[in-house]
């Protein structure tokens, strides 16, 4: 009988062997063609009866991929541009891995709607009718696996809630790209502890919270651009060293203030601070001087102008031509000043004390 187990085991791996080697396989992380109606991983067919299920015109088809540690199957169904009005829950298997919703004419997601996909890795909600009322607030809760999610192109999405990310303990990327998002509630992201991306490009968003991107560990990634910000909070990143990427292109800001902290990411490689109204005065002296010792690269730098300065580049902003004090040396002069008069002061009324009385 150990015999007969011995043979039946080396021979499924014969199998897998000569089936990983007649796939072409391709770089770290990425797909590999060879895509299967059935999940080859399972010879002995012992599939659970509702991974077989599959909605109406759409392709479901078990993909290989694999990591640096191990060769994996992903169950992926594809219901692209099918003119959906819902999501087909009850037709999509239990053990999806990559689902594409996009381009349909989803105006809701119900709390049940996705709650039995635990092994869901992927969704892909692209160019949908999804407003903030109509997605639940438990739209998320069963996705615990979920590392890559997209929004984008609904324009009905307006604000952003803080409980639909309470559950996604597992996202690393966010695309909620030209929406109507205009606020994000405050601590969004607190439960994202392996977010790594997020963009939020053209949208009609005006301000986010303080915290929203700090004690992000493994975030690397964040693109603002093309919104109506007209300010960014002191140490925007405080407890995200990694941030390698910053862009807040097309927005209404005048300045940028030196506790932000941009010049403490150790790890920047790409700065964006393009078409943008710049005011550049003492506010903007470090900044320019900033620009001249880092090895950061500045997107767009040729539309990084001064507004008050006939739309000079940034980089003929003369900053040391500037009389620029800190708010040190203001107090430090006021109150130098305050003294003398007061001591002046005090000398004549002592002179002319007898005249006075």
């Amino acid at each position: 009988m150990a015999n007969v187990s011995t043979g039946f085991s080396k021979t499924y791996v014969i199998i897998i062997i000569i089936y990983l080697l007649l796939l072409s396989v391709v770089e770290n992380g990425t797909r590999i063609t060879g895509c299967t109606s059935y999940n080859p991983f399972k010879i002995n067919g012992t599939q659970l009866p509702n991974t077989t299920k599959c909605p109406p015109s759409c392709t479901c088809e078990y993909c290989p991929h694999f990591s640096s540690s191990e060769i994996y199957t992903v169950h992926s169904v594809n219901c692209r541009e099918k003119s959906f009005k819902h999501i087909p829950k009850e037709d999509i298997p239990v053990d999806v891995g990559l689902l594409r919703l996009d381009e349909n004419h989803i105006t809701t997601i119900e709390s049940d709607d996705l709650v039995n996909f635990y092994d869901m890795t992927s969704l892909n909600l692209d160019g949908n009718l999804l407003g903030y009322t109509t997605i639940s607030d438990q739209a998320f809760d069963g996705l615990s696996k979920l590392t890559f999610l997209q929004l984008n192109y609904n324009r009905a999405l307006t604000h952003v809630k803080r409980i639909w990310f309470q559950k996604l303990i597992s996202l690393e990327v966010l695309y909620m790209r030209y929406s109507s998002v205009k606020t994000i509630q405050s601590g969004s992201f607190n439960n994202c502890r392996n977010l790594n991306t997020v963009y939020l490009t053209s949208n009609l968003i005006t301000s986010f919270p303080a915290d929203i991107f700090r004690n992000h560990p493994f975030l690397q990634n964040v693109d603002f651009s093309h919104n109506t910000l007209s300010k960014i909070h002191d140490d925007v990143f405080l407890g995200s060293p990694e941030i390698a990427y910053f862009t807040m292109q097309n927005n209404k800001i005048t300045t940028l203030n030196q506790k932000v902290g941009i010049q403490n990411l150790t790890k920047l490689v790409k700065f964006g601070f393009a078409y943008n109204p710049l005011n550049c005065d003492c506010n903007l002296v470090w900044f320019r001087r900033w620009i001249n010792q880092t090895n950061v690269t500045f997107i767009n730098t040729e539309h990084t102008t001064c507004k008050n300065i006939n739309e000079t580049s940034i980089l003929n902003f003369d900053a040391d031509s500037l009389k620029c004090y800190d708010v040190t040396m203001i107090i430090i002069i006021a109150t130098c000043s305050s003294a003398a008069f007061l001591s002046v002061a005090g000398f004549l009324i002592y002179v002319f004390r007898w005249d006075i009385r």
